[in-house]
């Protein structure tokens, strides 16, 4: 199975879009650095529109957060970052490739995101 990451632009998706084609049904999708605040302004794709594009099994969303940059920066793992919705993020990905059945994260109901 391949596993393509992709940020929400245009660009990325049209990329991720062309490397689905040649691998067939053999793929799913994460997407990575999703921003509600430009998705509520129209000024981003949302997740709909980008399974609209790809229309591939979707293993996982992670969000933009400071916290990667951060603990990258400490030298840190960011799912060891106690209250970290992309590490929470990342570790349920993580579950899905094992099997577990895991939904996925409604970000509109998450208070401790930053935006």
């Amino acid at each position: 199975r391949v596993c393509v990451i992709s940020n929400p632009d245009k660009a990325s998706v049209r990329d991720a879009d062309k490397i689905f084609s040649l691998v067939g049904d053999k793929g799913c999708l994460i997407i990575n650095k999703i921003r509600l605040d430009l998705i509520r302004k129209n000024k981003a794709l949302n997740v709909d529109d980008i399974l609209d594009i790809i229309r591939v099994p979707l293993l996982g969303i992670i969000p933009f957060d400071d916290d990667i940059y951060l603990s990258a920066e400490k030298g840190e793992v960011v799912v060891n970052r106690r209250n970290s919705l992309s590490g929470e993020c990342l570790c349920n990905i993580t579950k899905r490739i094992f099997g577990e059945t895991v939904p996925l994260k409604n970000f509109k109901k998450v208070k401790r995101y930053k935006f």
